[in-house]
């Protein structure tokens, strides 16, 4: 059997990190990696990973470069369902540096994932991980 790539994704502060590693220690994620690193080195830790069984590749939204790269893996895509509001609230908590400095940034880009969600022809598996 294949190993696959479940590509969790959300908004930024949705908790996808905490809901993956809940589930596998084969997780990739940019905010792991070194200062720095691009996303082909997480596609390339995935890739990795991927010889030793499933591996949680998280993204807020998968990238044509994500897709390219995993087109001949099996893939299942779980949209970690959490309100912009719970987000929002999420990322003062965690009060990480780089979000910190850039929250206009930040809480921009989630209102453009947030379209994406509602128009993406992916098949997510919604998970509701906040009441």
């Amino acid at each position: 059997m294949m190993s696959k790539v479940i590509f969790v994704c959300g908004l930024i502060g949705a908790g996808k990190t905490t809901w993956a590693k809940k589930r596998s220690r084969r997780v990739t994620d940019m905010d792991d990696l070194p200062d720095g690193s691009r996303k082909k080195d997480q596609i390339k830790q995935t890739k990795r990973l991927l010889k030793k069984g499933d591996v949680f590749h998280i993204t807020c939204y998968p990238t044509r470069e994500e897709l390219r790269a995993f087109k001949d893996v099996e893939k299942q895509f779980v949209l970690i369902d959490t309100s912009k509001h719970q987000a929002k609230t999420n990322v003062l908590i965690r009060g990480r540096g780089r979000d910190l400095e850039n929250l206009g940034s930040v809480f921009q880009a989630n209102k453009e994932y947030w379209r994406r969600f509602k128009t993406s022809d992916l098949p997510f598996r919604k998970v509701k991980v906040m009441p």
